[in-house]
């Protein structure tokens, strides 16, 4: 497989992240609220702040705050809790970069995130230290976002022309079918939770390269 280069989906692939929302959903709701919300909180994860926003308030029914300012609220507390605790690369995948930066390949991240919220995470964490300015956001695409795939075809579309033979990592299948469609490889991760240790997944894929 030869592959030429990488494309990384961005919370829960290359940082870990996904505690945030948790938290801030526990301190802006009641303890029976967030007993609702956690039994969804699959689905959750997977939509941008304007679709999480509207799923939160049709869940729980609630009506005496618009759509909008719960979607500011939360994403204010996100932020402070991305302060707060912090934010770190993916158990392995500093490890894996080492690894495949010896090699000639290409690699980019693609994130529905942006705005106040990636900023934050970018003043927390140095990705342009591995990835330079190729971070893929929706405002390269007009805003689009989920479920517009566009962030994620721009970067494919890009190093396709370099002909380069890019893979997409991932570690939701959240987007997979979708992404399947395109006719985009993706490769997706197993969650941490199952594998313990995502670095041997990483490993899994530099063999691949190095066969």
């Amino acid at each position: 497989m030869a592959l030429k280069a990488f494309i990384f989906d961005l919370d829960g692939t290359v940082i870990q992240s996904q505690n945030v929302l948790k938290m801030s959903l526990r301190q802006y709701f009641t303890q029976e609220q967030c007993r609702v919300l956690m039994q969804h909180y699959p689905y959750l994860k997977g939509l941008n702040e304007e679709q999480a926003a509207y799923a939160i308030k049709d869940i729980l029914a609630i009506a005496h705050i618009s759509i909008d300012q719960l979607r500011r609220d939360l994403v204010a507390l996100c932020i402070e809790n991305k302060n707060r605790t912090g934010i770190t690369y993916v158990h392995g995948f500093e490890q894996f970069y080492k690894h495949y930066a010896t090699y000639d390949i290409a690699h980019c991240i693609a994130t529905n995130g942006r705005g106040a919220s990636l900023a934050a995470t970018l003043q927390i964490i140095d990705l342009p230290r591995i990835f330079g300015d190729k971070i893929y956001t929706p405002e390269h695409v007009g805003g689009k976002t989920k479920p517009d795939p566009a962030v994620f075809c721009m970067p494919w579309i890009s190093l396709v022309a370099k002909k380069k033979k890019p893979l997409f990592l991932k570690i939701r299948t959240l987007g997979l079918q979708r992404h399947m469609l395109l006719g985009l490889p993706v490769l997706v991760l197993i969650q941490l939770e199952v594998l313990t240790r995502i670095k041997t997944i990483f490993y899994c894929v530099l063999r691949t390269i190095t066969i």
